[in-house]
């Protein structure tokens, strides 16, 4: 449908914006995704974990651990509910880092990042 976009191009352009207000470069990025919010999110990626099938060998590795591998069983189970909530809490704690710090301190904040 014409003028509608979906959380999949936002997130896509979003991102490719943000690298190039840090100084990246522009590229294009093609829109026209489906939204399948239904996946988002979702435990699919701990479901796997738990049969020994991640896709990277440190992600499997959160398997090894009985603290991480408990917090994976968690996930494996969930409806959503727990995945969503705790995202949503880190992405927020995520926005607020060192925003009133910077302040206080009286430090400047750099104009330029370089490595």
């Amino acid at each position: 449908m014409p003028w509608v976009v979906s959380y999949s191009d936002i997130l896509v352009l979003a991102t490719r914006d943000g690298i190039v207000l840090v100084g990246g470069p522009y590229f294009p990025v093609l829109t026209g995704r489906r939204d399948s919010n239904e996946s988002f999110l979702d435990n699919h990626y701990y479901k796997t974990l738990m049969r020994g099938r991640g896709l990277l060998f440190a992600d499997q590795q959160l398997m090894a651990n009985e603290k991480t591998a408990a917090a994976v069983t968690d996930y494996a189970i969930d409806v959503g509910i727990i995945l969503r909530t705790k995202f949503a809490h880190a992405m927020a704690k995520l926005f607020k880092f060192g925003v009133l710090y910077w302040i206080r301190r009286r430090r400047s904040v750099r104009t330029a990042a370089r490595i």
